[in-house]
């Protein structure tokens, strides 16, 4: 692998062969010292430095999902809930326990992490399905956004320190 800085924060790391690629990006999120580090395929023909990092690949659990909602569609219709689908697990399917289902989905950088869903079944009864993000980086539990934490947000200057509520966790 080679690597040029391009900019400050910007690099371009060169790969001299298509496994090591796909094993850089299946193998995402990548972090340094808990925070994100976001790669993205350079088209040929593109200018790197005009290349938008905002969106990474993480595999989501699906938490307190109910059987009757433990389909391939419906674990899809989640996943474009949370962020963009890119794939379930294999292993959904397979044994008859499961504490949680997983899926990998595309996510914005720049919005809040969604933390569950509701969902209603044919008897119209309401229940949450709750998330948790597997090797999340450095997030915020205020505003959710990943790339900094608490100490860094921009909400605790807009209102007082004692209305501010943390509605995310370490639980994700």
């Amino acid at each position: 692998m080679f690597v040029k800085e391009l900019d400050t924060n910007c690099y371009l790391f060169q790969f001299y062969h298509e496994i090591d690629i796909q094993s850089m990006t299946n193998r995402s999120p990548w972090t340094f010292n808990r925070f994100l580090l976001i790669f993205k395929r350079l088209q040929r023909g593109k200018e790197p430095r005009l290349v938008t990092l905002n969106e990474v690949d993480m595999w989501v659990q699906l938490h307190d999902l109910r059987s009757e909602f433990k389909t391939a569609t419906i674990i899809k219709d989640v996943a474009n809930y949370i962020g963009k689908f890119v794939q379930s697990d294999e292993r959904n399917f397979m044994g008859l326990w499961r504490d949680y289902l997983r899926v990998r989905v595309t996510l914005n950088v720049m919005k809040p992490l969604k933390r569950r869903m509701k969902l209603r079944n044919t008897a119209e009864i309401e229940f949450l399905t709750n998330f948790k993000y597997e090797h999340l980086p450095t997030f915020c539990f205020i505003c959710g956004i990943m790339g900094h934490s608490e100490s860094f947000c921009l909400r605790r200057f807009e209102v007082g320190e004692d209305q501010i509520i943390k509605s995310y966790g370490k639980w994700m």
